[in-house]
């Protein structure tokens, strides 16, 4: 049962990719960068548009409208 318990584990993990989220709310207008938000690993099969997966790709970018915490969308 143990080694069934890993074998499932392992088969998660490699479904998911990591996305960038937002750690707390955001408002509009706001400058981003990286200490604004975090990585969460999501299903590789239901990522939404118009997602990142790394925080630099962020970084400086301004918010043309809110964001709510854990939200992916920019």
């Amino acid at each position: 049962m143990l080694l069934a318990a890993r074998w499932l584990d392992r088969q998660s993990h490699s479904d998911m990719t990591p996305i960038v989220v937002a750690k707390a709310e955001i408002s509009l207008g706001q400058r981003l960068s990286p200490e604004m938000l975090k990585l969460v690993d999501w299903p590789k099969n239901s990522l939404p548009p118009g997602i990142y997966s790394t925080t630099e790709e962020l970084d400086g970018r301004v918010l043309r409208g809110g964001l709510q915490i854990g939200r992916a969308h920019v």
